[in-house]
């Protein structure tokens, strides 16, 4: 608790919020976190799926 013990009721109550916004930013990074991984995951994908239409392109460029 620290110094909002020593300011009482108010403190307390300070002491509550304090932890709430601790909880709420521990949330709000795993959270960034995921979605960067998504995202990553997402532009693998898509480097695949480029790499698949450039290879099919160059086959049908071949037989032509």
């Amino acid at each position: 608790m620290g110094q909002a013990a020593h300011a009482g009721e108010h403190g307390k109550g300070f002491d509550v919020v304090a932890k709430e916004v601790r909880n709420l930013a521990t949330r709000a990074n795993e959270s960034t976190k995921e979605v960067h991984s998504k995202v990553e995951e997402i532009t693998s994908f898509v480097h695949t799926i480029l790499n698949a239409t450039n290879t099919s392109e160059k086959a049908l460029g071949n037989t032509n």
